[in-house]
């Protein structure tokens, strides 16, 4: 008996939009993921003494930002905009 290979019936378009679906979460993850890295790198590369102020979402949808003070190595989770402001005032008025 000889097999007979279904290739061309096995890729029917639902099946081709439904691995779309569900590999599209895991590319967007991979592509922000790599574009941090390249902020990062890029950032260090300059060397700047300049906060770094990173919005960001957390797994729920909410807004945070991450901050970090390259001149003495502080960093910190925030989750509102005035809080950034006070943080960065305390970063200049010690």
């Amino acid at each position: 008996m000889r097999a007979t290979s279904n290739f061309y019936n096995y890729a029917t378009p639902n099946t081709v939009e439904e691995l779309i679906r569900r590999n599209q979460g895991k590319t967007s993850k991979v592509l922000n993921a790599a574009k941090q890295i390249l902020s990062h790198f890029f950032v260090a590369l300059a060397g700047s003494s300049e906060p770094r102020i990173m919005q960001k979402v957390d797994a729920e949808g909410n807004l945070f930002w991450t901050v970090y003070d390259p001149v003495d190595g502080r960093s910190a989770h925030l989750y509102s905009e005035s809080e950034v402001r006070h943080w960065i005032d305390q970063r200049y008025n010690y």
